[in-house]
């Protein structure tokens, strides 16, 4: 077990395969699955209203057809970040292995 580097997990959670393979290294890989699978079904949900009431939502249609492209990448890089960090600290603290003296 290694410490990460945040930059380079948030870099990696912009491509699918490279984003499942960062929340892999923090152990987080169920949760990571999860975080992509909402936030394409948000995509799709909002994006299918957008296309569906594009007459009666006006401009808010425009600031639906613009969350759609940055909630699914957004999310995912705000807790690979949170969780990466969480993952560093984890491995600085001290284990109970660390602590037993050694003959």
């Amino acid at each position: 077990m290694k410490p990460v580097r945040v930059g380079w997990q948030i870099i990696a959670t912009i491509f699918l395969p490279t984003g499942l393979y960062a929340f892999k290294r923090i152990s987080k890989l169920g949760y990571g699955t999860l975080l992509y699978i909402v936030t394409f079904m948000y995509a799709v949900a909002t994006g299918t209203i957008s296309v569906i009431f594009f007459n009666e939502l006006g401009d808010l249609v425009w600031f639906i057809a613009i969350s759609d492209y940055i909630i699914p990448f957004l999310i995912p890089m705000l807790f690979i970040a949170k969780w990466s960090r969480q993952w560093n600290e984890s491995l600085a603290k001290p284990t109970f292995k660390d602590v037993l003296p050694t003959n």
